[in-house]
């Protein structure tokens, strides 16, 4: 291993290192729960601050949690329980068809804040 070979490594972990910090502040912080029922937003709480949320749809009633930055329907009045049975969640959504219910986890801004586009509307 040649004076060459040992900079080059410290000029890629260096840039690796600065690569990571710049992407960690590029990332959007914020992290939202988006619950729509029957196709309507009903409810955006932030992801960071743990709350029980009683959901009373036409069909059935649901509880649903954020805690630890993370999500879960912990009852449900639906029948097999599906939505109950995925458990907690950091990303991606939780759907009650029963309910008729959608649980959506994302970061950046709120469903409600986002802009139309071409296929939305």
């Amino acid at each position: 291993m040649t004076i060459a070979d040992r900079v080059l490594f410290v000029v890629l972990i260096t840039f690796s290192i600065a690569g990571m910090v710049i992407v960690q502040e590029a990332i959007p912080q914020g992290a939202y729960v988006n619950i729509e029922i029957d196709g309507s937003l009903a409810y955006t709480f932030p992801l960071d601050i743990d709350r029980i949320v009683p959901v009373s749809t036409p069909d059935g009633n649901m509880i649903i949690e954020i805690n630890d930055e993370k999500v879960r329907v912990s009852e449900s009045d639906c029948p097999k329980k599906f939505c109950v049975s995925q458990g907690w969640i950091a990303k991606g959504a939780i759907i009650c068809l029963p309910n008729k219910t959608v649980i959506l986890v994302g970061q950046g801004m709120p469903y409600s804040e986002k802009e139309l586009d071409a296929i939305s509307g």
